[in-house]
């Protein structure tokens, strides 16, 4: 079983004071401010208190990674199949909701060796009787076994060809080092396409991933901004045309500015017809970026070049793109008109019924 690179940043396990139960949080909601703008940017460093993860969150997640992992090793080792595992997505990177699912790659120890059968996996899985609602998802190399661990009802994901898993953590972890802003951006942004139910989580067929989402906010944050809509793709253009976020430490930016920003980018001026994103040059033409990848024609809405793996589109099979530049557009342009009723619900830091709406491990957050 292998760790992954580094630690996610973490909260100590008690809630925050100032949002200890219901009641003190409407007292919030009612302070006096200067501004309307000032309230929303109070209420974005709110929400983001409480979506970063605590101690026991992040520990309950380790436990229930290791319990499955021994499952499954032990399994297999004794019908003679050597395997390993590693743990990669939003739970190592530290940028996972309380509802996100634990990432697993099942790897097999050298390519000589014969791959291992999800089938088999699943039914280990459910003759231990610990887990339920055990399906096989996807075809060919995008094959991944879903599956709910009883005691915590944590969701988790086991994948068989995520060779790149450990890489992909230890590049966002690098850029969160030099990027402070990283994080809040990403679980806010995280948070608000959850709740449109735009996210890979709710929708695995069309909705965009936590690394996609990732992606997107670390190319804001280096500067890059997408052509004006005029260009053709035959107009040269740079894309470090924006404001530098990196080394910039959270207190010293206004988040309402940020965050407008980011939806105008992505919701009104990011043509996806023609143009996409690559992992060295920011914005590009989508016609050159796909012909470099050896992609066919528009097979993606938003291509999104991964940067550890250069021939992988990450925004393949994100179907609700032209969902999210909408809904990303609608934001923007509620912040510009500075409608505080729709901005600030978006923005609610306790969900209306949390026994529902989210996992068992969130409710120490509201109580």
């Amino acid at each position: 079983m292998q760790p992954h690179a580094s630690s996610p940043r973490i909260e100590k396990c008690e809630a925050l004071p100032e949002i200890q139960n219901k009641k003190k949080i409407q007292e919030l909601q009612r302070r006096p401010s200067t501004s309307g703008i000032s309230r929303l940017n109070d209420r974005i460093h709110l929400t983001y208190k409480w979506l970063r993860a605590r101690v026991c969150e992040y520990e309950l997640r380790a436990k229930t990674f290791s319990k499955v992992s021994e499952i499954l090793l032990y399994s297999l080792r004794n019908l003679g199949i050597p395997a390993s595992t590693v743990l990669y997505g939003s739970l190592a990177t530290g940028l996972y909701l309380p509802e996100s699912d634990i990432d697993i790659y099942l790897e097999s120890p050298s390519p000589s060796c014969s791959a291992i059968d999800p089938l088999l996996v699943a039914n280990i899985l459910r003759s231990t009787g610990l887990y339920h609602n055990i399906f096989i998802s996807g075809k060919e190399e995008r094959t991944c076994v879903k599956f709910v661990d009883t005691d915590s009802n944590i969701r988790i994901d086991i994948t068989f060809a995520a060779v790149s898993a450990l890489s992909t953590v230890e590049y966002v972890m690098e850029f969160k080092s030099h990027c402070a802003l990283l994080d809040v951006m990403v679980l806010i942004l995280k948070y608000l396409i959850n709740l449109k139910k735009l996210d890979r989580m709710n929708c695995p067929k069309g909705g965009i991933s936590s690394y996609g989402l990732v992606l997107m906010v670390a190319n804001f944050l280096k500067g890059h901004r997408p052509p004006p809509a005029s260009s053709s793709e035959f107009d040269e253009f740079t894309s470090l045309t924006g404001t530098s976020y990196e080394g910039v430490d959270i207190s010293k930016v206004n988040l309402v500015d940020l965050f407008s920003e980011f939806f105008d980018v992505y919701g009104n001026k990011l043509d996806l017809s023609k143009v996409a994103l690559s992992a060295t040059d920011g914005f590009v033409w989508k016609k050159f970026l796909e012909e470099s990848m050896g992609l066919n024609p528009a097979s993606s809405i938003f291509t999104l070049q991964d940067p550890v793996k250069l021939d992988n589109d990450v925004g393949y099979n994100v179907y609700l793109m032209g969902h999210i530049a909408n809904f990303f557009a609608e934001m923007h342009r509620s912040i510009l008109e500075l409608k505080e009723a729709s901005i600030l619900q978006a923005f609610l830091c306790v969900p209306s019924k949390p026994e529902t709406s989210f996992s068992k491990i969130a409710l120490h957050r509201l109580f």
